[in-house]
């Protein structure tokens, strides 16, 4: 599944609940994989996520972990009435078998901060990932540059039209 129209909503809320529509037509399918990609902001762990999901193999690559993501998914879960609580675990089974690939592979972006995040709420994910690949960019000032901007402009991904 490509998220190439949903990188180009004006808001990430916009593009989760692009996301989650997406989802919500895909048919769910047996999840037998998941792999982790480990990466910090602004890192080009989105670009890295886009060629994954070109490829087809992996299912669709996303920041499933993302706290705003899941909330927008549990959110949108319960008004539907597809779940009645929305629970971590049930949120995150019925996004993956979603976005999984026809052979049952899935590939998560999981950044530092959304490890914090969960951490802090207890939950655990030491266990979630079949392999791991950590991506990390070389020059770690433009790194910090760019996320700074980000932070400023509120704009955490390229959006089409604007600069």
């Amino acid at each position: 599944m490509s998220a190439q129209n949903i990188r180009n909503k004006s808001s990430l809320n916009e593009g989760f609940l692009a996301s989650f529509e997406r989802l919500d037509e895909a048919r769910p399918k047996v999840v037998r994989s998941v792999h982790l990609l480990l990466s910090q902001p602004r890192t080009g762990s989105t670009l890295v996520c886009d060629y994954l999901s070109k490829s087809g193999d992996l299912g669709w690559c996303d920041e499933w972990l993302n706290p705003y993501q899941m909330g927008v998914i549990g959110e949108q879960l319960v008004l539907r009435q597809r779940l009645k609580a929305p629970a971590f675990n049930d949120v995150l089974n019925w996004t993956l078998q979603r976005a999984v690939s026809s052979e049952g592979n899935v590939v998560i972006n999981l950044q530092v901060p959304h490890i914090v995040h969960w951490q802090r709420r207890g939950v655990k994910l030491h266990n979630l990932g079949r392999n791991v690949v950590y991506l990390r960019r070389r020059s770690l000032v433009e790194q910090a540059l760019s996320h700074a901007k980000a932070r400023h402009t509120k704009q955490w991904h390229q959006v089409e039209g604007q600069s």
